[in-house]
């Protein structure tokens, strides 16, 4: 009677003991966000200027991606020092940054998968973290928090061209490994990511665009992690929390964007000038 009695309370008290530590692991992702949001804003007051995309001075260029910028804003100014910001990630001098694991761009929730590592082959750090850029997947139009890199290669996206309001512009959200076997092999020599793909390295971000979506047109792929629909899931946000994603807007804000929130208002919350009326219905 007593083992069955102490049997009883263990069952009850399991499912407690995971939620609290889901608690605690979400509340580190959301700490994790909100300092990109700042690191993003002190960018912005240093270069007059919201980070670009992507370095390079052309949007197929591979130098690294938004989170590369970011990385003096975050602490990491001695990682930083030794980057080559116009050579590509996987250059001899910029790969033991590339390669590196930044506890800020990996959410405590996300499962990394098991692949097994090579002899000889280096492997980009993972990451949990997409900028927002666009609503939908094509045309790659950036409508959201960044824009589309210019012909002459200077960036002059700022604050002031937010006319939607930085509390209602997501500047990045969540991406996890939920389709690694729906990845195309890696097209860097030498170098592949913990997935199969490089885009869940923070370096990288998304190949060779650093570049999220929010699957305005196709919204059932939204923190969708069970049916694959090519192309448009393996760059539309997704986690490994229940329920929901968590997104970080450009006044540094996070909110919990849930599965049964309105797909018009996730699409109105990508766009810096798109003019909508925002409800809050589903967004914590």
């Amino acid at each position: 009677m007593v083992v069955a009695i102490v049997a009883v309370l263990i069952s009850l008290l399991l499912p407690a003991v995971q939620a609290a530590r889901e608690a605690a692991r979400a509340a580190t992702c959301r700490n994790h966000m909100r300092q990109l949001g700042l690191a993003t804003l002190v960018f912005h007051d240093s270069q007059q200027h919201l980070p670009p995309p992507k370095l390079g001075d052309s949007n197929t260029s591979n130098m690294g991606s938004t989170l590369v910028l970011l990385l003096p804003y975050l602490e990491e100014g001695n990682l930083y020092g030794g980057y080559d910001r116009f050579k590509p990630i996987h250059d001899p001098q910029n790969m033991p940054i590339t390669t590196s694991v930044i506890d800020t761009y990996l959410c405590p929730t996300m499962r990394l998968p098991s692949t097994p590592r090579s002899a000889g082959i280096e492997y980009l750090g993972p990451g949990s973290y997409m900028i927002s850029t666009r609503s939908a997947y094509m045309p790659f139009l950036n409508d959201g928090a960044f824009d589309n890199i210019p012909a002459d290669g200077r960036y002059r996206l700022a604050l002031k061209h937010i006319a939607d309001g930085t509390s209602r512009t997501v500047l990045a959200g969540e991406i996890n490994y939920a389709f690694p076997s729906q990845e195309p092999p890696p097209t860097l020599q030498g170098v592949v990511t913990r997935g199969a793909r490089s885009a869940f390295a923070w370096a990288e971000g998304y190949w060779l665009q650093a570049w999220g979506h929010m699957a305005a047109t196709t919204p059932q792929a939204f923190n969708n992690n069970t049916q694959y629909l090519n192309p448009i899931s393996s760059r539309v946000f997704r986690s490994d929390h229940k329920g929901g994603v968590h997104f970080v807007f450009l006044d540094s804000s996070v909110r919990f964007i849930t599965d049964q929130s309105d797909p018009g208002v996730r699409q109105a919350i990508v766009t810096r000038a798109g003019g909508e009326t925002i409800s809050t219905a589903g967004i914590d």
